[in-house]
């Protein structure tokens, strides 16, 4: 599905062009240009949101699950940000962007007080649920987990929740 464009926004001698594709909860792209490259930055904008539309076809649960897991276990947020803004992850935040903000938050904070690099323990929250899983995140010294998030796996969809410390 193609992207609307909300609209231009300027600074300065500066363009902004804000994007929304509807299959998302938030603004995919806002690029800042020189006025004479507008055209570049509407190819750019349409460029960005046909990958993310070939990507989304071409998604599964699985890979969403080893973004993440990859993306905490190097602490780098931008890795799973792609991944986020599928319209197969559901998150348990106001949306998608506030559930960023405090992912982002909660791997900064992880490295700050971990000690050494991190492992991942997948752990089943409840025995009679398979689909629900805690992903703990340990390092080497500590013995309780340095962060946790809960992954529950429906049909189609993946639900994030990333506990407090």
């Amino acid at each position: 599905m193609p992207a609307e464009h909300l609209g231009w926004y300027q600074r300065r001698d500066n363009m902004a062009l804000i994007t929304f594709c509807k299959d998302i909860n938030f603004p995919v792209s806002v690029d800042i240009f020189p006025v004479p490259n507008l055209e570049y930055t509407v190819y750019l904008s349409t460029f960005r949101n046909n990958k993310m539309t070939h990507m989304e076809s071409s998604l599964t649960i699985q890979a969403i699950k080893e973004a993440l897991a990859k993306s905490s276990l190097e602490l780098k947020p931008s890795l799973f940000k792609p991944f986020l803004a599928s319209k197969k992850v559901t998150v348990d935040s106001v949306d998608k962007e506030a559930f960023y903000k405090s992912f982002k938050y909660m791997l900064r904070v992880t490295k700050k007080i971990s000690e050494g690099g991190l492992s991942l323990k997948i752990k089943t929250a409840d025995a009679h649920n398979q689909l629900i899983q805690e992903y703990c995140f340990y390092d080497a010294v500590h013995l309780h987990p340095r962060l946790i998030i809960i992954v529950r796996e429906d049909v189609d969809t993946l639900h994030l929740e990333v506990m407090p410390f």
